[in-house]
């Protein structure tokens, strides 16, 4: 018969050195040795320095268990979340190999009746994942793993989509499983909310001895319970039986919540990869049908690939709600962020790439010379600027934003938002910036030549209120204050509305334009002001950013105030000479 259960209990950690630890549960090679007295905590002050010895050495996870009986032809083993590379063995046999991420392992030949030892085994090295919430990076059993076994066919993918067709709802499955022996299958579906059954359904299949790809529809009679407010008590529970013959060959488990036919797709993003079944279900209780690992490999996300009964989505991808990240789960999830500057010992200690020096030659010039923390300004200025200009891009679609993060967008990733020490970079800033109620921005290039005639689109964004007339003023301003172009604008607030557009003459000299757009109300006060800057340079598009004249700043009761004769420049904001702002410090490019 078919049949599964979690390895929770009995396992045991060791390096072959320290007594062997007993675990309560499975879990990270950090947290252990911390329960066991082995580690101070590496959350409190310069613990975590003392803490690197724990990468050069192997570490061993092992625990027995008890076959089961019966004739089930396959026995499976299925790890949710490892973090790090190494070997799984039972009873002494290789089984095979894996790398950080989720795996899955074919025990049959190895199994024996009665007693059984599992061992997986961690090797040394520097791993590349930082935790979440820690300074250490990951590395060990992150979650129970799931012992399977299964007859005649093996369920290997299963993907769920749930709408509500008035208050009744229809359950899409699609499943990927491998066939052993060819012949009638029967699929049993029971759908039950808070352990009380809803519906039940069979479907009968004829299937050959090879991989197939099914889909099916379950149709809930019964009225669909969906409350956004109380969405973690509206989960349904759908267990899918497979039987041939009436014997059981794989049971698999599901969680789903429905959803309003009208309300399209809902996609969340997340920082976390592979995905646990905790992230799961809570991703679920919002409500949520796909998801949008952020940092995920792009070679993970295939077609039809899942996580838990959530669809994996890539960026754009028809999808009609995208979940914002927030500044508080900006700071959790990216807290172990790499050190700057790029291309240090440290940087490639922790595992950063590293920058394309060729790319930033070309932005600034060859002769250019500026050292680590020069260059480390620059790259997070970039960084900042970039991303608010995707950010921008989404926001006057009329699409919701998350921060996309692949090969291409490497500088855009969650991880490169915050600091080591917790602090927030210019870009997590910028993020925070561009998702405001109400906010103003302008359409401006990152860079153009000296003379060129140019024209700036301005953007208002009001999604508080409606009905409202707007005042927006845009200006392009030399570094000295001066103005170049200026025209001011009527909008009405509820939305985002293109407001005008700036021509500009570009001076011919080489240097920056800060173009400055301002939000008011009718009766002058200030909603919302941005700046950005835009490079004039005749060959290396980024160079003045390079040769910026310094300016100063002072605090005076309790604002910073820029004494310069220059504009202070800051991916977060520009000051002018004589302009104070009660905004915080930031990273300026020309102090």
């Amino acid at each position: 018969m078919a049949y599964y259960r979690k390895l929770t209990e009995g396992w045991r950690l060791t390096d072959g050195i320290l007594n062997d630890c007993l675990l309560a549960e499975p879990c990270d090679v950090v947290a252990a040795l911390t329960e066991a007295g082995h580690l101070k905590n590496p959350e409190k002050g310069m613990n975590a320095l003392s803490c690197e010895w724990i990468y050069l050495r192997n570490w061993t996870y092992t625990v027995s268990f008890d076959a089961p009986e019966g004739d089930d032809e396959r026995c499976l083993i299925e790890f949710g979340r490892l973090c790090g590379e190494g070997s799984v063995f039972l009873n002494s046999e290789l089984q095979g190999t894996f790398v950080s991420g989720s795996a899955r392992f074919d025990l049959t030949g190895s199994l024996r009746p009665g007693e059984n030892r599992l061992t997986v085994c961690f090797d040394a090295r520097l791993h590349e994942r930082p935790a979440f919430c820690s300074p250490l990076p990951e590395i060990g059993i992150m979650e129970a793993p799931m012992i399977r076994m299964t007859n005649c066919v093996t369920v290997e993918q299963v993907n769920l989509s749930s709408l509500m067709e008035g208050e009744a709802g229809i359950i899409e499955c699609g499943i990927n499983l491998n066939a052993h022996v060819s012949g009638k299958y029967i699929f049993h579906y029971a759908v039950s909310l808070d352990g009380g059954m809803v519906q039940k359904q069979d479907i009968e299949e004829k299937l050959p001895a090879a991989k197939r790809a099914l889909f099916h529809k379950i149709h809930v009679k019964l009225p669909v319970v969906y409350d956004k407010e109380k969405a973690d008590e509206t989960i349904y529970s759908v267990r899918l039986t497979v039987e041939r013959g009436g014997i059981g060959c794989d049971v698999y488990h599901m969680d789903t919540a429905f959803c309003p036919a009208d309300s399209g797709r809902k996609c969340l993003a997340v920082h976390e990869w592979p995905l646990s079944a905790e992230t799961a279900e809570k991703l679920i209780s919002l409500n949520a049908d796909a998801v949008l690992p952020l940092n995920a490999p792009a070679e993970m996300l295939l077609e039809n690939d899942f996580c838990q009964g959530l669809t994996i989505v890539r960026e754009g991808e028809g999808i009609s709600e995208m979940g914002m990240i927030s500044e508080k789960m900006m700071k959790k999830y990216a807290a172990g962020e790499i050190y700057w500057p790029p291309d240090g010992p440290m940087w490639r200690y922790r595992g950063g790439g590293t920058p394309d020096s060729a790319l930033m030659r070309n932005l600034t010039g060859e002769g250019v010379s500026m050292g680590a923390e020069k260059y480390a300004l620059l790259v997070r200025f970039i960084q900042a600027a970039r991303l608010t200009d995707q950010l921008n891009l989404l926001r006057k679609d009329g699409k919701r934003a998350v921060v996309p993060a692949d090969e291409d967008f490497a500088y855009f990733s969650g991880d490169a938002l915050i600091e080591k020490d917790g602090s927030l970079r210019p870009a997590a800033y910028a993020v925070k910036e561009a998702w405001k109620k109400r906010r103003v921005f302008s359409e401006t290039p990152e860079s153009a030549r000296p003379g060129e005639k140019i024209s700036i689109t301005a953007w208002a964004a009001d999604e508080s209120v409606s009905g409202q007339t707007l005042s927006l003023r845009v200006q392009a301003l030399k570094a000295d204050g001066s103005e170049i172009a200026e025209e001011t604008f009527t909008v009405m607030s509820g939305g985002v509305h293109q407001a005008g557009s700036l021509p500009v003459n570009l001076p011919a000299e080489e240097g920056i334009i800060v173009v400055r757009a301002e939000m008011k109300d009718m009766e002058g006060k200030l909603i919302d002001r941005s700046d950005r800057i835009l490079c004039v340079s005749a060959a290396e598009p980024l160079r003045p950013l390079i040769t910026l004249a310094a300016s100063r700043l002072s605090m005076e009761k309790g604002l910073l105030k820029n004494d310069g004769s220059h504009a202070a420049v800051s991916a977060w904001q520009c000051l002018l000479p004589g302009e104070a702002s009660a905004q915080a410090a930031d990273e300026w490019l020309n102090i």
